[in-house]
């Protein structure tokens, strides 16, 4: 998948990673993205947001069951989450088979959009939770996440 311009009125790719962040922890991450000029004043109505890929350190941590990549300051169209009972900001979750040191490597179905409310310009928030909802302590292990973002009439 890339980013074919066909009825598209923008597509940018977004790469993040949590020694990069402006503020906050590992597992709860600010970032500015700044959105590129050609796109300043571009009003869209539909907005879909891909994750192209999520790969996470595991030095030394015990994970649990499921890890969730939450997009906090952007949440899914038609969609809730019973640990926030709220709209879902949670842009993918993932099972590691094993714990301790290696790597977790994500690659999500690319052709499923997650259709967002806003696109992630500006302040972004990247949280790193289990299935209730609780930030994991990282430690010092690192994560790395690129997403696309399509804009439409």
């Amino acid at each position: 998948m890339g980013c074919d311009m066909n009825d598209k009125i923008y597509c940018s790719r977004i790469y993040l990673n949590s020694e990069d962040k402006i503020s906050g922890t590992t597992d709860n991450a600010r970032f500015t993205v700044v959105m590129p000029n050609n796109l300043l004043g571009t009003s869209v109505s539909k907005i879909l947001l891909y994750v192209e890929s999520f790969h996470l350190t595991t030095a030394s941590l015990t994970i649990g069951d499921i890890i969730n990549v939450r997009l906090e300051t952007s949440s899914q169209i038609n969609s809730y989450d019973s640990s926030t009972s709220s709209l879902n900001t949670i842009l993918l979750n993932a099972s590691p088979i094993q714990s301790g040191d290696l790597v977790l490597e994500v690659r999500p179905d690319q052709t499923a959009p997650i259709h967002v409310g806003s696109a992630p310009f500006g302040d972004v928030n990247i949280r790193i939770t289990d299935a209730d909802n609780t930030s994991i302590d990282l430690g010092s292990n690192i994560w790395t996440i690129i997403m696309r973002v399509e804009g439409y009439n």
